[in-house]
């Protein structure tokens, strides 16, 4: 099964275009100015190593998000894994880093 962009923005535009493989996102972040970010953090099933073809498609899948103005940041399955602590500071760190990349006020 393919869906449409999960934030409805590219739905119906009709064409091959109009889906992705993917059906579902770790993390989608909207932000002002039409700024769009996925962060996903793949599972152990999810490297090269472990299956070649499911790389590759999520690779292709990247590309196909990217090409639809989403940003894609992906994180390895050990890299969250090392302990909570850790997590929790690489996590706060890429959300501090994207938030500073792409700054924003609240009305």
């Amino acid at each position: 099964m393919q869906v449409g962009c999960p934030d409805g923005r590219d739905a119906g535009r009709g064409g091959k275009d109009d889906v992705l493989g993917r059906e579902r996102m770790d993390f989608l972040l909207l932000l002002p100015h039409n700024t769009r970010v996925v962060r996903e953090v793949d599972g152990t099933h999810a490297g090269a190593a472990a299956s070649p073809h499911r790389y590759f498609k999520m690779a292709a899948e990247d590309r196909a998000l990217r090409l639809k103005g989403y940003a894609a940041y992906r994180f390895g399955s050990h890299e969250p894994a090392r302990n909570e602590a850790s997590a929790t500071a690489m996590f706060l760190d890429f959300f501090e880093a994207l938030l500073a990349k792409h700054p924003f006020t609240v009305p």
